[in-house]
């Protein structure tokens, strides 16, 4: 008995042992898996800014492609996510196309803003930055742009990110000034979003600092995400929607939130100003299959007919012509600085998988093929020294830029610029209906949404 006893004694122990080496051993493994985990990290980070040191060169263009999930049938896309490529197969054929970045049918609102979050702070940093979404209708564009819920947007996340971004700079001595504005450009006619029964006829002229300007666009000073929520409702309550076939709530213009950002530093004398552009573009449509008719059609030719000046601009640009055509529309002539190697700009191609939808596809990656082939140069960072007695207002003069721009807590600008466009881009007249006086600072408090029937007679703004 008692030489059983220390029999298994002895077998504990050397189990002890055995099992004490084996814990030393995938502790080593552990420690080594971590530390090739954080040099793939770091890896990684040298990739990213090499690859963001090559955009700069090539000119702050990004182009990436989200596809939608499906509707259960078989998709027609194949997708090679590390190196960013995609193959569409119909027609008996295949099409295969690269762009910087490809988020699958899975992909999370939180992943595709991972990689806006830095482009969007740029506009802190005084640059003028404009993300757009493109696609047929129902790719998912809105969805991305502004999401569901709480499955938040790019246009959300990215105000929510300026927000605590500026209040970190302001802890670092600086002082930021933050404004808002949203449009809509409806059969080429612009419409303010915060205003209620628009009747003001709107021109694009040039103003200060290599921006475009907007006359008698409200502009909403923001200090808050309130401020900000409230923006977004109201618009999203006036913008232009319709049932179509295809796609049970339709865009039936192009939307462009406009965020203005002033930081100015005492201490450094330095003055930033930023811009940041979010486009929700309508959707291509074909007509055989939306089944537009009425005012719908003349919708659809309108939002066809201005992304194919869009095509048009990137086209030259790609090709380095002399004569780029903004003017051709108001959502390029707009967006000219941030077009025109001033400012960055990423476009958000948004594609579906769906068998019926392989030509549209095809035709939203060309157009991405050829926005990624764009090179600019190096965008312009806006930034300049402020005069001694205006140092600690970001609203204030410059030594460099004579026009000063005056804020209050709910602005009407009118630029007096003299430069506007041309006749090809003269604004529709917009109905005579009359607007009720706005008070100084009130956003109306959005009711539910209305979305017009097809084949309805008269255009109506939610």
């Amino acid at each position: 008995m008692e030489r059983q006893k220390a029999l298994a004694q002895t077998k504990i122990a050397s189990a002890q042992e055995d099992a004490e080496e084996r814990r030393k051993q995938v502790s080593e493994l552990q420690e080594q898996v971590l530390t090739l985990q954080q040099k793939l990290t770091a890896t990684e980070q040298q990739r990213k800014k090499l690859h963001n040191e090559l955009q700069e060169l090539k000119g702050n263009i990004r182009v990436f492609a989200r596809i939608r999930p499906g509707d259960n049938q078989p998709s027609v896309l194949e997708v090679e996510e590390e190196d960013s490529r995609i193959t569409v197969r119909g027609g008996g054929g295949s099409h295969a196309f690269k762009v910087d970045k490809v988020f699958p049918p899975l992909s999370s609102q939180e992943q595709v803003f991972s990689e806006v979050s830095a482009f969007v702070q740029s506009a802190l940093d005084g640059y003028n930055v404009s993300l757009f979404a493109y696609g047929q209708t129902g790719a998912g564009k809105t969805f991305t742009m502004f999401g569901r819920g709480e499955q938040e947007g790019i246009i959300p996340r990215s105000l929510a990110q300026i927000l605590q971004d500026a209040e970190e700079k302001r802890g670092d001595g600086w002082t930021v000034e933050l404004s808002a504005s949203f449009l809509e450009i409806y059969q080429e006619n612009i419409r303010d979003l915060l205003e209620e029964g628009e009747g003001k006829q709107h021109k694009i002229v040039q103003g200060p600092r290599g921006r475009m300007e907007v006359t008698e666009l409200r502009e909403v000073a923001v200090s808050s995400r309130e401020d900000l929520d409230r923006i977004i409702r109201t618009a999203e309550e006036h913008k232009t929607m319709a049932r179509t076939e295809m796609n049970e709530r339709s865009s039936r213009s192009h939307t462009v939130f406009i965020l203005r950002i002033s930081s100015s530093n005492a201490s450094s004398k330095q003055l930033l100003h930023g811009t940041l552009n979010l486009i929700d573009l309508a959707g291509s449509e074909r007509l055989d299959r939306t089944q537009a008719a009425g005012v719908q059609l003349k919708e659809a030719q309108a939002i066809n007919k201005s992304l194919s000046a869009l095509s048009d601009v990137f086209l030259a640009l790609s090709k380095k012509l002399a004569h780029v055509p903004y003017r051709n529309s108001k959502l390029t002539f707009l967006l000219q600085p941030c077009l025109s190697g001033d400012g960055k700009a990423l476009v958000v191609t948004n594609v579906s998988p769906d068998p019926s939808s392989w030509h549209e596809t095809v035709c939203t990656l060309r157009f991405a093929s050829i926005v990624s082939s764009c090179e600019l140069g190096k965008a312009t960072r806006h930034v300049s020294k402020m005069q001694a007695d205006n140092a600690g207002d970001a609203s204030g003069k410059e030594e460099d830029m004579q026009t000063p721009r005056k804020k209050s807590n709910d602005v009407m600008r009118t630029s007096s610029s003299s430069i506007t466009t041309p006749q090809q881009d003269r604004d529709v007249r917009p109905s005579s209906a009359s607007r009720p006086p706005s008070s100084a600072s009130r956003l109306r408090t959005p009711s539910a949404s209305r979305l017009r029937p097809p084949s309805a007679s008269t255009p109506q703004r939610r």
